[in-house]
């Protein structure tokens, strides 16, 4: 198939290291793929080719735009969207993401708890503390050590005014410096 053949020019072109080579067969597979899930992926091989290999930030962060437009459950394209958009302080557009990302089956529980913690930031500074505490307790929950994790879910317990889950959280915090 067309496909198939693209593939191959594309392994050919990253074994010699012609990634821009690469990137406009990548190009030309997404043309034929379309808006399936298998375009979507290709997507987001094209855009961490953009990223990693080309230094091509913008570029990269349209195409994983695009793979996400394809399929909204792509971990793939989730993550470095996310990892923009908090750096961008783009909040409500990460908050779905991330939200996504904590569910994803495809994460393991480092990631996982990563995220976990991360959507607590985002949930932060969009406002919502309920989501913060779940998501910190989440994220505390799968590490005891992550002490920016157990911080979080004092200040949002305290901005909840829920005194006594934020005494317990700030006591453990203090035991923890010890």
């Amino acid at each position: 198939s067309h496909l198939a053949s693209l593939e191959a020019m594309r392994d050919i072109h990253v074994a010699d290291s012609d990634f821009r080579s690469a990137a406009r067969v990548l190009e030309q597979a997404t043309e034929v793929e379309g808006s399936t899930r298998r375009g979507a992926k290709l997507r987001v091989e094209l855009g961490t080719l953009y990223e990693e290999q080309l230094d091509e930030h913008e570029r990269a962060i349209e195409v994983f735009e695009d793979a996400m437009r394809i399929d909204p459950d792509s971990v793939g394209a989730a993550m470095p969207l996310v990892t923009e958009y908090v750096k961008t302080e783009r909040y409500k557009d990460a908050e779905p993401l991330v939200r996504m990302l904590v569910r994803s089956p495809e994460l393991a529980d480092g990631e996982k708890q990563t995220y976990q913690r991360l959507y607590g930031d985002v949930a932060t500074k969009l406002g919502d503390d309920e989501a913060a505490v779940k998501a910190y307790g989440d994220a505390f929950a799968l590490d005891s050590q992550d002490l920016d994790a157990l911080r979080g879910l004092a200040a949002a317990s305290f901005r909840l005014s829920d005194w006594d889950a934020a005494h317990k959280h700030y006591q453990m915090l203090l035991v923890h410096r010890r």
